[in-house]
């Protein structure tokens, strides 16, 4: 997957997870996707940086790993698959940002 595949699939994920969030109806499974995915994808090439997919995209995945965060503590694996996919540090993707939780 080249650095613009991946960006441009980050983004279509982050809509997809922000139109389920703000739904009547949230998915699991949408996290459950996301998260699976995000876990190769780290596996297979490390973080999504922001030199490789822009500042729009790499908030993309650190807002991904917190919903797994979410999923993940249901299923009881949080803190082994949290390690895999956390950026080492978000905070600088936090500003300006309009999510929904």
């Amino acid at each position: 997957m080249t650095d613009d595949e991946l960006r441009d699939e980050l983004l279509r994920r982050k809509a997809v997870d922000q139109e389920m969030r703000r739904s009547d109806s949230p998915d699991p499974a949408v996290d459950e996707d996301n998260t699976r995915w995000l876990e190769a994808v780290v596996e297979e090439r490390g973080w999504p940086l922001v030199s490789q997919v822009g500042e729009e995209a790499a908030f993309a995945a650190w807002l991904l790993a917190q919903h797994a965060d979410l999923h993940l503590g249901r299923r009881g694996s949080a803190r082994k698959s949290r390690s895999r996919i956390r950026p080492a540090n978000p905070e600088h993707h936090l500003k300006n940002q309009k999510i929904s939780a």
